[in-house]
């Protein structure tokens, strides 16, 4: 498993730019520099201060101290450690956040996109929004499927696709790390 520090959020609202996915071990992806990233990120809220009310942060056997003397949380593999803007560490199930869901699909310069793998059976619903590796697939305003045919291969989406290109990776989802 690869990890490293991401960003967290919507895709039109990615504003949490210091995300991290534990798993134990350095040599799980998990670096030095990736927990040092995250712990120099935490302030403590009563502040804005590292150091007014003793240590916190994240340590390397997966530690969550909270500031201002509020406790630890151990983290379990898998789940995800987001700073915010403000420096407040929020810590979310690795049960709860998405993998990003992807299929190999084709454009074709209209609103239509089909996929080699059903849709459905990829979790994909309407709704989610929708890119592609091929860039063709607008993101200005974010592109969303509007419809899925019954075997789950033929997409429809909210805007067409600039360009015709087979075998790129589609993506869709309402929740994103990157």
């Amino acid at each position: 498993m690869t990890t490293a520090i991401k960003t967290a959020g919507t895709p039109t609202t990615t504003s949490m730019t210091n995300a991290l996915q534990w798993f134990p071990g350095y040599g799980s992806g998990v670096s030095a520099a990736d927990l040092a990233t995250i712990d120099a990120a935490i302030v403590n809220d009563q502040g804005n201060v590292r150091t007014n009310y003793g240590p916190f942060g994240l340590d390397g056997n997966g530690i969550l101290t909270l500031p201002g003397g509020r406790g630890q949380i151990k983290l379990l593999p898998g789940d995800w450690v987001i700073v915010d803007k403000s420096g407040w560490p929020i810590v979310v199930s690795g049960n709860v956040l998405p993998t990003t869901l992807t299929l190999t699909g084709t454009t074709n310069s209209t609103k239509t996109l089909t996929v080699t793998t059903s849709a459905w059976l990829a979790d994909w619903n309407i709704g989610m929004v929708i890119s592609g590796s091929a860039g063709d697939i607008p993101t200005a305003t974010p592109t969303t499927i509007t419809a899925i045919s019954l075997d789950g291969k033929t997409i429809t989406m909210s805007a067409a696709a600039t360009g015709s290109n087979a075998g790129q990776t589609i993506t869709a989802g309402t929740w994103t790390h990157s």
